[in-house]
């Protein structure tokens, strides 16, 4: 009797450990596939999040591309109107000069005649008088110095005001030397442009003056564009690279609204 109590206490331990085993069995089937679903979810998510990036990356790409191109048009179509208005004032003031000198020869020869017509349906009294003291000889030697002298223009970053201001004032009489024009966008090193061929020896020339005073080597630079003849351009700077801030900061990028896309 007590044998047979025995094997029911064995026989009802066995099934209650193969209840137990199932059970166990149930849950890390279960927990398993808990996480395989998490990762599987988590790995969507993360692709999803890539694509985002991607997308956002390419429409920034090509934000910031249409709005070089834009900026490249509107430079180039701003150039040729440049090109063009320099042409047309050269020739008016080559005109304008000619016929002046014209008539400050014509004042030489007969001094008592004016040889400014009083007619003020051709010409109003106010231009008169503008011209009467254009035709005088100082006026006309100076007029001829211009047509002598190079023009040079001095464009500098701020490091550099009190030298651009020394140039213009050392070479005030032996060019026609404008005031100094500070550049606060852009970065460049030292460089003497010129326009034409033929002035390639006056901008080295200049391009020796500013070496000895920065004591730093400086390029001269032929350009190719239309500018008025006898004129150079003087850049006085040292290059600086653009920081990634700077670069967000020139085609108005959000950088807070990239790294919260990242998240």
């Amino acid at each position: 009797m007590s044998t047979d109590h025995k094997n029911i206490d064995l026989l009802q331990r066995f099934i209650e450990n193969e209840k137990n085993a199932k059970r166990w069995t149930i849950m890390s089937v279960s927990l398993f596939c808990l996480l395989a679903f998490a990762i599987i979810f988590l790995a969507g998510k993360l692709k999803k999040e890539q694509k985002e990036n991607e997308s956002l990356k390419l429409a920034l790409a090509q934000a910031t591309l249409i709005k070089a191109d834009s900026t490249n048009e509107a430079l180039a179509s701003q150039n040729n109107k440049l090109a063009s208005s320099n042409a047309n004032y050269d020739s008016l003031q080559e005109i304008t000069n000619s016929l002046l000198i014209n008539l400050a020869e014509l004042k030489k020869a007969k001094p008592g005649e004016d040889v400014v017509s009083n007619n003020d349906s051709l010409i109003n009294k106010a231009t008169r008088e503008k011209i009467k003291k254009l035709i005088t000889p100082a006026s006309i030697k100076e007029m001829q110095e211009k047509e002598i002298k190079y023009t040079v223009f001095i464009q500098f970053t701020k490091d550099y005001n009190d030298l651009a201001k020394k140039l213009q004032q050392g070479w005030q009489n032996q060019y026609i030397c404008p005031e100094p024009e500070i550049v606060s966008k852009n970065s460049f090193d030292p460089v003497v442009r010129y326009f034409y061929d033929i002035d390639r020896q006056e901008a080295m020339k200049l391009a020796g003056m500013v070496q000895r005073q920065i004591r730093l080597p400086v390029n001269v630079s032929f350009v190719k564009m239309k500018a008025p003849k006898k004129q150079i351009e003087v850049w006085l700077g040292k290059y600086q690279p653009q920081t990634t801030e700077q670069i967000f900061k020139k085609y108005d990028i959000n950088k807070d609204m990239l790294e919260q896309k990242k998240q």
